[in-house]
């Protein structure tokens, strides 16, 4: 951690940052939309990887769709797209997948029925064009 980070630590979260320790890595490629017709912006993250030491998952199948609006919105065109092409929607931070994917010491009861959800998705046979 540099120093900048450290101090920051330090002034607004009243941490040692010594004592910190990585513990799980997340990488993912982004890309953004944004509408310019109303308040909403889209992030589509792919190739997420989680890593630990030495040891990496990579799920390059999955797309990971996040709705960003001022307010919720279920007029949204994006949103409804998604339902037209039949695509599971549901939530699940990163963080938490990647710990339960990568810790199976750690109980992960709460995250079961989105864990069973990802291993059972199959990488598509042709992309989806977006309209």
């Amino acid at each position: 951690m540099n120093a900048k980070s450290q101090a920051f630590f330090q002034k607004h979260l009243s941490l040692n940052p010594a004592e910190l320790r990585p513990v799980l890595w997340v990488d993912y490629s982004r890309l953004t939309l944004v509408n310019l017709r109303s308040r909403e912006r889209v992030t589509i993250d792919l190739e997420l990887t989680f890593a630990k030491g030495k040891r990496r998952i990579k799920h390059s199948h999955l797309v990971i769709v996040e709705i960003k609006q001022q307010k919720e919105d279920v007029s949204s065109s994006f949103v409804s797209a998604i339902r037209q092409e039949k695509r599971k929607m549901g939530g699940m931070s990163k963080y938490c997948f990647g710990v339960a994917s990568m810790h199976s010491d750690i109980k992960s009861n709460r995250f079961k029925q989105r864990m069973r959800l990802f291993e059972k998705l199959k990488p598509l046979n042709s992309p989806t064009p977006i309209h």
